[in-house]
């Protein structure tokens, strides 16, 4: 009902959840348009964190365990997992939509190289958004980068674009697919 009440009334963003979001939007998207056939004509965007998740019965190279039990992960094979799964992607072939993945919080990497797991995170997003048929961009969500500096947890926006910078060079592609930043 809320997926519906929000088509129905102009909303045009929405993020969806990790483990599963993707996928219960996906069947509620669906069944509104069921409702209301006239929902498939307007565009609308679809946010999907990547990064996170709780279930730890599949492991990935370069997983990081976090205090509170989540597994993090910014590394290239585990962010093509999942926008191959994302049920959201699937969407995006036969509605208007466009998916635009999200790194989630990339200062829970344990990693001394942020800029560098940021720039292989990004060049793969920069290659997924140039193979899909539609415009499609990329984003980073961070708690980090709105803490403040001393914070053991704070993101420094100058890495976030210098990883930005390194992967679009390295790919030769500009502009760069990246164009979406939430705090």
């Amino acid at each position: 009902d809320v997926v519906q009440t929000a088509l129905l009334n102009g909303i045009t963003t929405i993020e969806v959840g990790a483990e599963g979001g993707d996928q219960a939007f996906a069947d509620a998207y669906r069944a509104a348009v069921d409702q209301h056939p006239e929902i498939a004509d307007s565009k609308i965007e679809v946010m999907q964190r990547i990064g996170y998740r709780i279930d730890d019965s599949t492991s990935f190279p370069n997983d990081v365990k976090q205090p509170d039990g989540v597994l993090h992960n910014l590394s290239p094979d585990y962010i093509q997992h999942v926008l191959h799964e994302s049920a959201v992607t699937k969407l995006t072939e036969y509605y208007s939509m466009s998916f635009t993945p999200m790194l989630h919080n990339p200062e829970a990497q344990t990693d001394s190289q942020l800029v560098h797991v940021l720039k292989d995170a990004f060049v793969t997003l920069e290659e997924w958004c140039k193979t899909r048929p539609q415009d499609h961009v990329y984003g980073i969500t961070s708690n980090g980068l709105s803490l403040p500096k001393l914070h053991a947890l704070h993101l420094d926006f100058n890495v976030v674009m210098n990883a930005v910078e390194q992967a679009t060079t390295s790919l030769e592609s500009s502009p760069s697919a990246f164009q979406v930043i939430q705090l």
